[in-house]
């Protein structure tokens, strides 16, 4: 069993029209993912049911700040974290999932694909979280401030939107070394080092080579090498946009 942790960074403010309709339909899409329960914040207490997705999106696009929801078995959460901050700045949905439990490698997959295409991603990623810390394992965490200052790591599975397909160009990526490395949309691109999550935990060397062999094919001058490292040489270029949510 592998816990597997997903991020899509998309550069709007908040989701415009039924975006919140497709997050939650994204979801639904897949049973082992479906939520118990949402809610505003902790404690999540509003009962979900998929058959009411219309009436869920528009109460959650009415608190217009952001939500959680959880599923207590198989064990799943997730969160949309709008951007509230002046800057300008990504949105970001988070996902953790217990992937063997009951859950399907395949629809964590499935999730950040469909997230990803859904919203037009600068960035996302999934990873598997260690059972114990361990600081030799890619920090399961991106914001925009990260990204600005390169790529903070290529991870098990990356998504490159636009500002990526400028800085690399789509032949560079199409022809990233790795298991598996898919165009999902003109402007968006899917890159799986190896066959497994579980790979991550189980065999990390393994994974390590691969994500070094993509990396220096993509250009080692893009990457956050270390938190204590400077600006990467080359970087992407952001365009944010903050559409007004429906009265």
């Amino acid at each position: 069993m592998s816990l597997a942790v997903l991020d899509v960074l998309i550069p709007a403010q908040l989701p415009s029209g039924g975006g919140y309709h497709d997050l939650l339909q994204s979801l639904c899409k897949y049973p082992s993912l479906v939520p118990d329960n949402y809610d505003a914040a902790e404690p999540v207490r509003e009962s979900f049911d998929k058959r009411n997705l219309d009436q869920i999106a528009e109460t959650v696009r009415r608190w217009g700040k952001g939500f959680i929801w959880k599923r207590r078995k198989p064990k799943a959460w997730g969160a949309f974290y709008p951007n509230f901050s002046p800057k300008p700045a990504h949105a970001r949905i988070h996902f953790e999932a217990s992937v063997g439990s009951g859950i399907e490698e395949s629809d964590v997959i499935g999730l950040l694909k469909d997230w990803s295409y859904a919203f037009g991603a600068d960035f996302g990623f999934l990873e598997a979280r260690p059972s114990k810390p361990d600081p030799t394992r890619p920090s399961l965490f991106a914001h925009t401030r990260d990204l600005v200052r390169g790529v903070p790591q290529l991870f098990w599975a990356t998504i490159f939107g636009p500002p990526y397909i400028e800085l690399y160009g789509r032949d560079r990526l199409r022809s990233t070394p790795a298991a598996v490395t898919i165009e999902l949309g003109p402007n968006l691109f899917y890159v799986q080092l190896t066959d497994r999550i579980s790979d991550t935990i189980e065999c990390p060397e393994i994974v390590d080579e691969a994500r070094q062999k993509a990396k220096e094919h993509l250009g080692i001058d893009t990457f956050v090498l270390s938190k204590e490292a400077a600006n990467a040489s080359r970087l992407p270029v952001f365009s944010f946009v903050s559409p007004q949510p429906t009265p």
